[in-house]
């Protein structure tokens, strides 16, 4: 075979994708999957309400926390549910996805919180698969390549939320698969073409918008405008590979597809209009308008000051996980000085002088300080 496909691989890089192809295949992917729902199940249902009691809710959740709201709006939603039938379901009460989840299996089942913490284990042990199966891109070996998903199955800022009803299981799961859906899809093109294994990556990459989608429909944007530059360097690439006529057309329909997939599977998803913000109740964000961003840009980055003082003055305003609540944004330079910042924390949070301090539970809703189940 000629271009891409052909004498450019070479002997050795042929060798090595069979190697790794086999290495997948060998790898017990649906035994990790059970020893990681297991695991996850112990943590919840037998080390938190026997050894850690002063954390424990009731029924696996732990006490102090938003999940404790989300329980009473979905026992409420499971109630109507009885009473008035399946109309009166919405997704999202109070714009809370998890707790319209957990009011449907309520609905279907008792309303108990541990009727739920299983789709958290299973969400728990998909996202370590999902990692795992990232990593063998990498170390094909998937003894060396577990080493690399034992630290997130078992940080214990991840765990946590294991005893909770919360998005994260839904937006890590969903994120996972957004990127393994790309890696496939990229590290895919060294290989022979193989169009059920491109849509079934591309499925991958829809699949984890969805998911995140559930709970977090604003971040699909960020979902979004990554694909999209993913889509762009990879057709410019493709383009840069074809030599002849018949290999160009090739790459322009994989350069196609692969915007096909950002444009029209994650677009339906993307809420341009934001996330809906209470401007009579917040105070006024003095914004200065900076001439090098285009202007589109400029408003969406207003959008997001607008927002986050929000989320500080009235939104949560006593929330225990506050960060950096005395910063406000007041042009787009102000959001790009504070973005090392904001990866310092997202990354390396909780530093080691907090390791050792007393915590805060305490949750933006009035309803859930001190109540348990």
């Amino acid at each position: 075979m000629q271009g891409l496909y052909g004498t450019g691989l070479g002997g050795s890089n042929l060798a090595a994708i069979d190697f790794a192809e086999n290495e997948r295949r060998q790898t017990p992917y649906a035994v990790l999957w059970l020893l990681f729902f297991a695991v996850a199940l112990v943590v919840q249902l037998v080390l938190l309400p026997r050894f850690f009691l002063r954390f424990h809710a009731g029924d696996g959740l732990r006490v102090g926390g938003d999940w404790l709201f989300f329980h009473r709006l979905a026992v409420d939603l499971s109630e109507a549910i009885r009473a008035q039938g399946w109309s009166a379901w919405t997704l999202r009460p109070a714009n809370q996805a998890p707790a319209g989840i957990a009011a449907a299996i309520y609905a279907l089942t008792v309303p108990r919180p541990f009727m739920v913490l299983p789709l958290n284990a299973a969400l728990h042990a998909t996202s370590a698969v999902l990692l795992l199966l990232i990593l063998q891109r990498l170390l094909p070996d998937w003894r060396k390549a577990l080493w690399g998903v034992l630290p997130f199955f078992f940080f214990p800022s991840t765990l946590t939320w294991l005893a909770s009803l919360h998005k994260d299981g839904f937006f890590i799961a969903g994120f996972f698969c957004f990127i393994l859906g790309w890696v496939n899809l990229t590290a895919g093109l060294a290989e022979p073409p193989n169009w059920r294994k491109r849509l079934l990556n591309l499925s991958a990459v829809a699949a984890g918008g969805c998911l995140v989608w559930i709970v977090r429909p604003y971040a699909v944007q960020f979902l979004f405008v990554l694909g999209f530059l993913l889509a762009l360097g990879v057709s410019g690439w493709l383009l840069g590979r074809g030599r002849k006529l018949a290999s160009v057309r090739k790459h322009l329909t994989v350069s196609f597809l692969y915007l096909w997939m950002v444009c029209g599977v994650l677009y339906p998803l993307v809420n341009w209009e934001g996330m809906e913000v209470d401007t009579v109740a917040v105070a006024e964000v003095l914004w200065r308008r900076t001439w090098l961003v285009p202007a589109f840009l400029d408003s969406r980055l207003y959008s997001i000051s607008i927002v986050r003082e929000n989320y500080i003055i009235k939104t949560y305003p006593t929330g225990g996980s506050m960060i950096d609540e005395e910063v406000s944004f007041h042009n787009a330079w102000d959001l790009a000085l504070y973005t090392p910042r904001a990866f310092q924390i997202a990354l390396l949070s909780p530093f080691p002088r907090h390791w050792l301090e007393e915590g805060d539970a305490r949750s933006q809703y009035p309803h859930a300080p001190g109540f348990r189940v």
